[in-house]
């Protein structure tokens, strides 16, 4: 039975992610920044999958050395779904960069001392459209370029995540490192919100589109904090 750690076990995409897992008998770890947060991760995973479920919880934060060896050493594959994602961004760029940046190259770095199979990133399609104004042909030659003045630090920090990523599997090339790394540039995520937990925020905007009620909504997500 090959084992997967999922990084980010308390957000949105990571519960789906582990309970996709879970449903195809995978042995599934999870990292959480805050311990206490695990079992509320766990109730949501077994509401949704209607099951007991048997998921290791390691507390570990991208901008720390402290619990990521533990929670990587044995894996076979890392799905690296961890990072900052502030609807309401207020404050330096540098805080929302960092996690992203540092946190991504730490987990490359001991996926390759542990020798793990596969690691798959999620990116952005923010790293790929905003280059070329206008430019319709997105392929994995095109970068958004993050010295854009005013640039979302969100953007920014997912296109300075994918350049760093791609430039440690270049610097450490091998033909296994390349074919190891697989990153997923997605351009929204959509999914029923049934039983995985999400905020009130996010609650209400999905409260306004199954109303129809779409200048509520427009208005309701830009209020999300």
């Amino acid at each position: 039975m090959k084992n997967i750690l999922v990084t980010g076990g308390t957000s949105y995409i990571g519960k789906h992610c582990i309970a996709e897992l879970l449903k195809k008998e995978y042995n599934v770890r999870t990292t959480v920044r805050d311990i206490k947060k695990a079992e509320s991760a766990r109730t949501d995973i077994n509401k949704y999958l209607k099951k007991d479920t048997n998921i290791e919880f390691f507390e570990a934060d991208l901008l720390k050395e402290k619990g990521w060896n533990k929670a990587i050493v044995d894996c076979d594959a890392i799905m690296h779904v961890a990072g900052p994602y502030p609807l309401n961004f207020d404050g330096p760029e540098e805080d929302q960069i960092k996690p992203h940046e540092e946190g991504t190259i730490r987990i490359l770095k001991l996926a390759k001392l542990n020798n793990v199979d596969r690691v798959v990133l999620t990116s952005s399609i923010a790293a790929v459209w905003m280059g070329v104004p206008g430019d319709k042909d997105l392929d994995e030659s095109k970068w958004t370029n993050e010295n854009t003045k005013h640039i979302d630090p969100y953007i920014k920090s997912k296109t300075i995540k994918e350049k760093a990523a791609w430039d440690y599997v270049l610097k450490n090339k091998s033909t296994d490192s390349q074919k190891n790394v697989v990153i997923a540039n997605s351009g929204m995520a959509i999914s029923t919100a049934q039983q995985i937990s999400l905020s009130d925020g996010l609650f209400k905007a999905k409260e306004s589109i199954e109303s129809g009620n779409a200048l509520n909504t427009f208005e309701t997500l830009k209020k999300l904090s």
